[in-house]
């Protein structure tokens, strides 16, 4: 999902957004959300 429609979903502003999900990309050590699922993929976290 684009920032947009999480945050439509969360009724929260898209910065919002971003400023969570650039924390978690620094928890990560990953610098984007393509990155985030690969690692957890291959740590065996299951999504969805």
């Amino acid at each position: 999902m684009s920032n947009k429609q999480v945050a439509r979903d969360l009724d929260i502003s898209d910065g919002t957004v971003k400023q969570h999900l650039n924390a978690i990309f620094r928890e990560l050590d990953v610098q984007s959300r393509t990155e985030a699922v690969y690692l957890l993929a291959k740590s065996g976290v299951t999504i969805g």
